[in-house]
């Protein structure tokens, strides 16, 4: 139990300098602007997402060279940095890029998905390679991009898919989700701490 005890201390270590979650509490542009500066060294793909705080969600979004608020309900998603953990689906229009993003592009993915769920996001985390988001109904979805290809020069892309628990099955919810450099933590509602590892 130390050792498991030690090895969730050093992910959720490792977790804090990959994940990006980010709620503005005041939709101003000092506050995003500090939020984005906050996100811009995380080692792989920086986020700015709609989290819901006092029923007035902030998305901070770069227009004509400078930050400014947009206020959203939670549906939207932009990201920007290391292509290799874009969310890409070319069914909802979100193509896997050909360089690093250097500026926010919202993922249409997550805003399709919650219209028609009926959902909010509430968390997202990243990877190296690969993301988990979290959305207000305590459902995991998860990304990522692997070498493929002939020699491996070129990137295959999974799509966002739901992420389920065998031993707790579909219904399982979830309270937190984190990134390290190989594994997906989760920690259910009930408190219990799930890992996948690649």
């Amino acid at each position: 139990a130390t050792a498991l005890a030690r090895r969730a201390a050093a992910a959720k270590a490792a977790a804090a300098a990959t994940a990006a979650r980010v709620a503005l509490p005041q939709p101003t542009a000092a506050a995003a602007a500090r939020a984005a500066t906050g996100c811009a060294g995380a080692a792989s793909l920086a986020l700015l997402a709609a989290c819901g705080v006092s029923g007035r969600p902030t998305v901070a979004v770069q227009a004509e060279g400078s930050w400014t608020p947009e206020l959203h309900d939670g549906m939207r998603i932009f990201v920007w940095g290391q292509r290799s953990a874009f969310p890409a689906s070319d069914a909802s229009g979100d193509p896997a890029p050909e360089a690093d993003l250097r500026s926010p592009t919202e993922v249409l993915w997550f805003r399709q998905h919650a219209e028609q769920h009926q959902c909010r996001w509430r968390q997202l985390a990243f990877g190296p390679s690969f993301g988990a988001a979290r959305n207000d109904s305590g459902k995991l979805f998860a990304w990522g991009s692997c070498k493929g290809g002939r020699e491996g020069k070129s990137r295959i892309f999974l799509e966002p898919q739901p992420l389920y628990f065998d031993d707790l099955g579909p219904d399982a919810q979830f309270r937190d989700v984190q990134c390290s450099e190989s594994a997906v933590w989760a920690l259910t509602t009930s408190g219990e701490v799930v890992v996948w590892e690649r």
